[in-house]
């Protein structure tokens, strides 16, 4: 049976010497505000609360994109913020691209929903081919690639990509 300490020395014992990253469009936590405080939320999602105990246990890097009203001022200037842990143990790193709305239709609602879900997902719905929404999707998956790249450095990583 998995426990905190158990998937804490199987992750040290299997991800030694690497830098673990995960790459997702949703990020694990939203800040925004709430009565003029900062609040930070969970996010949503089956890949968040799947993979939250390994990227603490491994004290990794967790690269989304943004959605909160008060992501921005709770990050450095290169995006990151730290993300502890409620409970006292390890934390890991959040980095956050900041997409436009544009972008976002495109990559996002545009090429991953309308195009890849039905493709991928054996749904009822006709996929739909734009080349804007392909050219969106490009260019930002060429940030996320920019941002494992900066977050990796020269350093050995183990990259969980989803979405």
């Amino acid at each position: 049976m998995w426990t905190k300490k158990t998937l804490e020395d199987f992750v040290r014992d299997k991800l030694s010497g690497y830098k673990f990253i995960i790459v997702s469009n949703r990020q694990p936590v939203v800040h925004s505000f709430q009565k003029g405080k900062i609040v930070a939320k969970r996010g949503v999602g089956g890949v968040i609360t799947a993979l939250n105990p390994v990227i603490r246990a491994s004290s990794g890097t967790w690269i989304a994109s943004s959605d909160g009203d008060a992501d921005r001022q709770v990050c450095d200037p290169r995006g990151r913020c730290q993300i502890g842990d409620p409970q006292g143990g390890k934390g890991y790193t959040l980095k956050r691209l900041w997409l436009t709305k544009k972008e976002m239709e495109g990559y996002y609602y545009g090429y991953s929903n309308s195009t890849l879900w039905p493709l991928c997902h054996m749904s009822f719905k006709r996929p739909v081919f734009r080349i804007e929404d392909w050219e969106a999707y490009v260019q930002v998956n060429e940030k996320f690639a920019d941002a494992v790249l900066e977050e990796a450095g020269e350093d050995k990583a183990f990259v969980w990509i989803q979405d």
